[in-house]
């Protein structure tokens, strides 16, 4: 219907203009002014086709459908997503629905074209005249309503709905595949293992190429490279399917195919419309897979690009290991300038909430002989060290293991794509920062602050079991609190800011490794930084209940997971606490152990 109104408008636009060959052309406005009125005029003759037959047909439900849908798409301008005519398409459709209120066809019809609250009541309404008259619905049908639905909750994000309706489907319809629909709920549970499971359930090498496609990201994003790169190969040769190079470099490189890599980075670089983008990608691979003078070169075109693509100089000073002798440009000491700039800032970020300690303490004379540990040594001055060291191991990891993310922090034009959430560049930067921070911290600490490891209050099998106990009732209150909607939504795990770290050392080195950081070497550092030395540089300076507010709150603020601040803030306050009333560490470290224990069990099962 739509090919023969346009072979209509055509026809007579084209009989238009071959009567004016031989005269002036008229002005474009006339000629739109033409071509619409045609179109009016067409549209008018079309519905009187409709009428017509429908007065002699009235019982016709498949030319009634028709006549709606003709009416819907018309006119519609699918840019602005706008219908002059949606008015006059709402009433033929109540029209049909009061007409035939139980037809399957019509209200298959009406459930395509709703959407939100509308599709899911529609939708209800099926399943619900299926269930009082079984077997009235073809299992086809009642798959598509299951699809529907699916659909609808997985924008609305309801996943239990999602996978209801996405399994239901499949069963009445075999052919269906809405794996890539399933694995996709599973991944925002953080349940990475049984996405991947799901995904991998139903590979068909005949199936829809798109939707293989995106299996694959998906697998590459949950660290899956072999079975990924399977599912590239499967769809690369598809022409229909637009493929990111990029990504399917990605998966060539974990597969060690690297001179296969390298020509998809070119072939990308290519066709991408910000190059700037794929340079990077390019060159981190150069930088571990190409000879120096590829690499030089890479970095030449990196540079002519855009001086914002190395502000820092962080391949500048790489490349001294590989091209020692490559010569220098003017602006590469300019580089090093906003390096020095960088660190400054860093260096001088901790004074946001120093100073102003520091101001109070001295404007309302407040001095505390005693703090929460007594005899503590630190003063603000350690809290300023602390802070500051703390910040730049921070972007010092940051800078070697996401660079590109980093300059795209600074630079709103720059556009970095999201890291995968399970990779080996995941793992070492958690590795590299946790070993950097338990020794920033070591080589921090005098021996004689080892003795607040023990408590002259309390003996270690209190501490110890206190601190276990206060885990488990935080973890069991907060969690019966955010069911009942009083606090936000938890993970699992409780460790959702490290969990994606967690299970890339898991996958890429060995579990025991996660282990040694997530319940040792990790509590230890931190009870020492914002239980030892934070709290107690306070606690000397302002009154106790407000040091403790503070360093819990950044405590909860360094885990970066909003959704979680306030159980990291609340378990900051009850360490603080147990410090306080021990005089010793022990009962915090027990505490965070115990939690980061029961989050990295959690880990592992999922």
């Amino acid at each position: 219907m739509r090919f023969a109104i346009f072979s209509i408008a055509c026809s007579l636009l084209l009989s238009n203009l071959l009567c004016a060959q031989s005269s002036k052309p008229l002005k474009a406005d006339d000629y739109l002014n033409t071509l619409n009125n045609s179109r009016d005029a067409l549209f008018d003759q079309i519905i009187e086709d409709y009428e017509g037959y429908l007065a002699k047909n009235p019982s016709d439900v498949e030319i009634r459908i028709e006549h709606c849908e003709f009416i819907r798409q018309a006119f519609y301008d699918s840019y602005d997503d706008y219908n002059p005519l949606e008015e006059e398409y709402e009433e033929s459709v109540r029209l049909l629905l009061a007409d035939f209120p139980t037809n399957h066809q019509v209200l298959l019809y009406q459930l395509d074209n709703c959407w939100g609250d509308s599709a899911i009541r529609v939708g209800t309404k099926i399943l619900d005249m299926n269930l009082e008259n079984p077997g009235e619905w073809a299992d086809h049908d009642l798959a598509i309503v299951h699809k529907r639905l699916a659909n609808t909750y997985d924008y609305q994000g309801t996943p239990e709905q999602v996978l209801e309706h996405a399994m239901k489907a499949q069963r009445l319809n075999d052919t269906l595949d809405l794996t890539y629909l399933e694995a996709q709920q599973y991944e925002e549970k953080n349940l990475y293992s049984k996405a991947v499971e799901i995904l991998l359930s139903n590979v068909d090498s005949t199936g829809d190429a798109q939707n293989n496609y995106r299996k694959a990201r998906m697998l590459l994003e949950l660290g899956q490279d072999r079975e990924a790169l399977q599912l590239f190969e499967l769809v690369k040769n598809d022409t229909s399917v637009y493929m990111d190079n990029g990504e399917l470099a990605q998966a060539l490189i974990v597969n060690e195919k690297f001179t296969e890599a390298r020509e998809y980075l070119l072939r990308d670089l290519e066709s991408s419309y910000n190059k700037s983008v794929v340079l990077h990608d390019l060159i981190a691979f150069d930088f571990k897979h190409s000879p120096n003078d590829t690499l030089v070169s890479t970095y030449e075109r990196l540079m002519d690009e855009s001086f914002h693509n190395d502000t820092f100089g962080m391949y500048r000073f790489l490349l001294l290991f590989k091209a020692p002798f490559q010569g220098w440009r003017w602006n590469d000491l300019l580089k090093l300038l906003y390096f020095l700039v960088l660190i400054v800032v860093v260096c001088s970020l901790p004074y946001l909430y120093v100073l102003p300690i520091d101001f109070l303490s001295r404007r309302f004379g407040i001095n505390h002989d005693n703090t929460a540990l007594s005899s503590a040594p630190w003063t603000l001055t350690d809290f300023w060290i602390i802070s500051a060291l703390f910040i730049l191991i921070d972007v010092f990891t940051w800078m070697l293991f996401s660079y590109p993310n980093l300059l795209a922090s600074f630079f709103s034009d720059m556009y970095i794509a999201e890291d995968n959430k399970i990779s080996i560049d995941q793992a070492n930067e958690a590795i590299v920062f946790f070993l950097m921070m338990f020794i920033m911290v070591v080589g921090y600490l005098k021996k004689t602050d080892y003795q607040f490891l023990l408590s002259k209050h309390w003996k270690v099998g209190k501490s110890i079991g206190l601190g276990v106990l206060c885990a488990f009732l935080l973890r069991t209150i907060y969690f019966a609190l955010s069911r009942k909607g009083i606090l936000p939504g938890i993970e699992m795990t409780m460790l959702s800011s490290v969990m994606d770290y967690l299970k890339s050392i898991n996958q890429y080195y060995h579990p025991a490794l996660a282990f040694l950081f997530a319940v040792i070497l990790v509590p230890f550092y931190e009870e020492y930084i914002f239980r030892g030395i934070f709290l107690n540089s306070m606690d000397r300076r302002i009154k106790f209940i407000a040091a403790n507010v503070i360093q819990s709150v950044l405590f909860a603020l360094v885990h970066e997971n909003w959704s979680l601040f306030l159980f990291y803030f609340f378990t900051g306050l009850i360490t603080g606490y147990l410090v306080k009333k021990s005089n010793s560490l022990l009962p915090a470290l027990s505490m965070h152990a115990t939690n980061n224990l029961l989050a990295f069990i959690a880990i592992m099962r999922m």
